[in-house]
């Protein structure tokens, strides 16, 4: 048999031939790999959206056959409005790839579940996964609102005020007024401002007054600030403490003693205590005022204020002073204190006594004893005449002159001169040694000095006045008054002895408008250099004069040259003015002491005699 050329078969072999190597490239051979694809899954499968939203869902691509290369994305069966971010997705490896897919909705997208897929396309190969999405219109914008907020608690005093800082936040574009008001607060208590305008987004911060009349009783209330805006109203809490106010600051006076006796022309001490309370500072102005009795004419009251500065009780001690004129009697009168609307008083019972004609004194400067001035107290003498200093150094206080029984006490100093004993030395060496002029002869340490010079004024002579006006002396007696005759004119060039004197009658002039401007009645007394007396305000500056050795020098020489019968004739002159002279002399024997007593009381003075150290007490003239 002839075999059919193989051509002739070629047309079936090669259709099978076809089919085979097809089905060959459709799957693999047992012992081959599968070809190259992928598989899609979504997690959520499920996605609610509202208009105009997005939502999310997590894409997982599984390779599978060694697939590699980018996976277009699409959505399948979506609505006009519904896109998918991102588009593509990038396989480089075998594990699987997730994407976060974002889907977004347009606001026109019609609300209702849609039955979608999320398709995958690489190449030839198309997957897709299931996606179920609902979209749902979103809710109303919520209405315009605001809130309040505050400190919560606030504390004031009756009949007072306080604030606190309200905040108002306005919430979904609220605007406009907001007017506010207290709930829950009792009668008496208001706000201010009753509105607060809110203009825009931003909070709104107001101060509101809180005002507590006085009748509010005390105690914690529990309230509300309110606000109200068209039917909107909102709340916050506050709570309310009134106090009651603390006692309002004030001061108690008392006097010690509460009654005293002084003689006409005369002065006597008090000690006014002033209490502060409630935390009471300030000064406190003093005067005498009518009490069951009218305040007598001619008496004065020379500290007039008092000053407190801290809590603790304030000691001032009180002079009153009563005028030659003032009508003897007794006075139940007051002793006022003033500090603005404040005003407090003290009861005191004044006796003014008739005043006692001064017919002896005693004059001592050095050799006190430890028992200080009452050995001179005991002389009975009407006057004495005592050094500033108990030692050139410690001024008397007003306790030590006590034990002279009330009666008038002047303090000596020196205003033409300076001892370097004095406290005041070192200083005036240190800060205004031209000051210190000669010598005076017969006192060692002792110079003269500049005594009209500013200097003088405020490095001695007025703080002695000061030391003499704050212990009680009744005045000063001023020694070295003749300055003028003993200094060096060659160490004070330009000027003359007739300058000079009239310099001294300025400084005691100036004496007397301090000493009257503190105390009023302040007496003054020069010692020696009456010839002043003829100069124009001499008199009017003094209360008396003190004359040593008019009748005798020291010690026991009689004094009969013509320069003693021109000083007792000024003696005269200044006692026929109506000025008290004192006299000194000094002499130790019986004869002559007896003959300067009865010479000094034959011409109208007050005589006393004694030794010229000055340093004992002498009988006083009978």
């Amino acid at each position: 048999m002839r075999r059919r050329p193989f051509g002739r078969r070629s047309g079936v072999l090669g259709a099978w031939t076809l089919v085979l190597l097809a089905a060959c490239s459709a799957a693999a051979l047992p012992g081959t790999s599968p070809p190259p694809s992928f598989t899609l899954a979504l997690n959520p499968a499920s996605l609610s959206v509202q208009q105009g939203g997005q939502g999310q869902t997590t894409l997982t691509l599984t390779p599978q056959g060694g697939f590699t290369g980018t996976v277009d994305l699409s959505l399948v069966g979506a609505p006009e409005g519904v896109s998918l971010s991102p588009t593509s997705l990038q396989v480089t490896g075998t594990e699987p790839v997730s994407q976060a897919l974002t889907l977004t909705v347009a606001s026109a997208v019609p609300p209702g579940t849609y039955a979608l897929e999320v398709r995958g396309t690489s190449g030839s190969l198309t997957r897709e996964a299931d996606l179920t999405l609902t979209v749902s219109a979103p809710p109303p914008p919520p209405a315009p609102s605001f809130n309040l907020s505050l400190n919560p608690s606030l504390s004031l005093q009756q009949g007072g005020q306080a604030q606190v800082t309200l905040t108002v936040t306005p919430e979904n574009g609220f605007t406009g007024t907001v007017d506010l008001s207290l709930v829950g607060a009792p009668s008496g208590v208001s706000l201010s401002p009753t509105s607060v305008g809110v203009p825009g987004p931003g909070p709104v911060n107001r101060t509101l007054t809180l005002t507590v009349a006085s009748s509010v009783n005390p105690g914690t209330y529990a309230l509300r600030v309110r606000g109200t805006s068209g039917s909107l109203v909102r709340e916050v809490d506050l709570t309310l403490t009134v106090n009651a106010p603390p006692p309002s600051p004030s001061f108690a006076l008392a006097l010690d003693p509460t009654s005293l006796s002084v003689q006409q022309g005369d002065q006597g001490q008090v000690t006014l205590t002033l209490t502060p309370q409630n935390g009471f500072t300030g000064t406190v102005a003093l005067s005498l005022v009518n009490g069951q009795d009218q305040v007598p004419q001619g008496l004065s009251l020379s500290s007039t204020s008092v000053q407190v500065t801290g809590s603790s009780p304030v000691n001032q001690a009180l002079t009153l002073t009563a005028s030659s004129t003032t009508p003897t009697g007794t006075y139940r009168i007051k002793v006022r204190g003033t500090a603005g609307s404040l005003t407090k008083e003290a009861d005191l019972t004044l006796t003014v006594n008739a005043s006692a004609p001064v017919r002896t004194w005693v004059y001592q400067l050095t050799g006190y004893p430890s028992s200080g001035l009452a050995a001179l107290g005991k002389t009975g003498a009407d006057l004495f005449v005592v050094d500033l200093t108990k030692d050139g150094q410690t001024p008397w206080r007003l306790e030590d002159l006590a034990p002279l029984g009330g009666r008038p006490v002047l303090a000596y100093l020196e205003v033409g001169g300076l001892e370097d004993y004095r406290v005041e030395y070192p200083l005036v060496r240190q800060q205004a040694p031209d000051l210190l002029l000669n010598p005076v002869p017969g006192w060692p340490g002792e110079r003269y000095v500049r005594y009209w010079d500013e200097r003088w004024w405020t490095l001695v002579l007025k703080p002695r006045l000061d030391k003499a006006l704050a212990a009680g002396f009744r005045g000063v007696y001023l020694d070295l008054v003749d300055a003028y005759e003993g200094i060096d004119l060659s160490l004070v060039p330009g000027e003359t002895r007739e300058r000079l004197a009239g310099r001294m009658v300025d400084l005691l002039r100036r004496v007397r408008a301090y000493t009257q401007g503190v105390r009023p009645g302040f007496w003054v007394f020069p010692q020696n250099a009456p010839e002043l007396r003829t100069r124009p305000g001499y008199l009017e500056a003094v209360d008396g004069i003190g004359l040593e050795e008019l009748f005798f020098y020291a010690t026991d020489k009689p004094c009969t040259d013509p320069g003693c019968r021109e000083r007792l004739e000024h003696a005269r002159a200044i006692r026929d003015a109506g000025k008290l002279v004192l006299t000194v002399d000094y002499a130790t024997l019986p004869q002559n002491v007896q003959a300067a007593c009865q010479k000094a009381r034959a011409e109208g003075f007050v005589p006393y005699v004694t030794t010229v150290g000055l340093d004992r007490i002498s009988p006083p003239c009978p």
